[in-house]
């Protein structure tokens, strides 16, 4: 099961825990909270069965994120869309 998005990563935990047929469990954000590890101590003392299926990984960069680190006239071209296409993904 894959979560991307998963804020703080509970949804993802707790199915973990109720789906015991389920082999992994991948959490993904932007970055892991510092709750995450509290979040995982509680698991391991209740539900110890869960604990190798959960897996937290780091978003790569979001397309918001990407004008921080690729020229625009790069990645536009790069990905054969406009300016303005680009500059309407930035503001959404």
């Amino acid at each position: 099961m894959l979560d991307i998005a998963c804020g703080h990563g509970l949804v993802g935990v707790l199915f973990a825990v109720m789906e015991r047929e389920v082999e992994h469990v991948v959490l993904m954000d932007k970055t892991q909270p510092l709750s995450f590890d509290a979040t995982l101590a509680v698991l391991k003392a209740i539900a110890p069965w869960a604990e190798a299926k959960v897996r937290w990984n780091t978003l790569l960069p979001l397309v918001s994120d990407l004008h921080a680190m690729i020229p625009l006239s790069l990645f536009a071209n790069s990905l054969n869309i406009s300016r303005q296409i680009y500059k309407s993904l930035l503001n959404n």
